[in-house]
């Protein structure tokens, strides 16, 4: 396996501890994601005093009740293959006591983040994470505490202002794709009636906000009904190189439909690649 395989192997198969209740212990898929939110920033080691902090006041927000704070418990337990400890040699598990007097720093080694620097590669990690792991979780919240607001969702972050012009030409490619589909979605074929007209929404398919940067062009849109449109964004449909039109559910896909096509209207295929590679990752 290449090294991002090995990676996404890895997330996927943290084995949180589990409590004699059932509930999944979440202190190594929250250090990960913190982790993964550092890498975005360029960071690849943190000292125990960072780690114990932040990471600590990520498991006070989302461990859950009962849940112990102990982010020693991760900071050792992940090292291996993809986390190292720099400043600790022992193979022992290193106590809180030790990592308070020499504050050591952990992280993702030197391969993992030179991988993690690839934005796609970088996506589909924190995919794994959030879908193995976090799903009873407010997973936004999460993600916008790590710094990786967006990432979430096909959408993206919340827009920035933009200037009047900008937002003139949104609306009008928006209003075109609308038009030239009369309404009709473009993955199921819903075409909404309301009183004395039809509805619809202009989807962009690599979402304009940060972390996605897509083009705010008529390549980059579908003309969805709201159902659609929402699971779309949460990536729960997705589109396959042959116009299949995939339900994605635990890992698995189904074939649904097929992506409606009219003349004049052409989909950017690299940006359907990059929503698709986010819905299976």
């Amino acid at each position: 396996m290449t090294t991002g395989e090995q990676l996404l192997h890895w997330l996927g198969h943290l084995r949180p501890h589990t409590k004699p209740d059932g509930v999944r212990s979440l202190h190594k898929p929250l250090s990960v994601i913190w982790a993964l939110g550092r890498v975005a920033e360029g960071e690849r080691l943190h000292s125990w005093s960072r780690f114990d902090v932040e990471v600590g006041g990520l498991l006070d927000a989302f461990g859950g009740d009962g849940s112990r704070r102990t982010p020693e418990y991760p900071f050792g337990r992940l090292r291996g293959d993809q986390w190292e400890l720099v400043g600790w040699a022992d193979a022992a598990q290193p106590g809180r006591g030790e990592l308070n007097r020499l504050n050591p720093s952990g992280g993702f080694t030197e391969a993992t983040f030179a991988a993690l620097l690839d934005d796609a590669l970088r996506a589909r990690a924190i995919d794994v994470v959030r879908r193995a792991y976090l799903s009873e979780l407010d997973q936004e919240g999460v993600l916008a505490a790590v710094g990786l607001e967006g990432w979430g969702s096909a959408s993206g972050a919340p827009r920035r202002t933009v200037t009047r012009a900008e937002v003139e030409r949104s609306r009008r490619n928006a209003a075109w794709v609308k038009r030239h589909h009369e309404d009709t979605c473009q993955l199921c074929g819903t075409r909404l009636a309301l009183v004395g007209r039809h509805y619809s929404e202009a989807a962009h398919i690599r979402g304009l906000g940060a972390p996605h940067d897509g083009p705010d062009v008529p390549e980059n849109m579908l003309c969805l009904c709201p159902n659609c449109h929402k699971r779309f964004d949460a990536f729960a449909l997705c589109i396959d190189p042959a116009g299949r039109v995939l339900q994605v559910s635990e890992g698995s896909t189904a074939v649904v439909g097929a992506l409606t096509t009219r003349d004049g209207h052409e989909v950017d295929q690299a940006c359907v690649a990059y929503h698709r590679e986010r819905c299976l990752a």
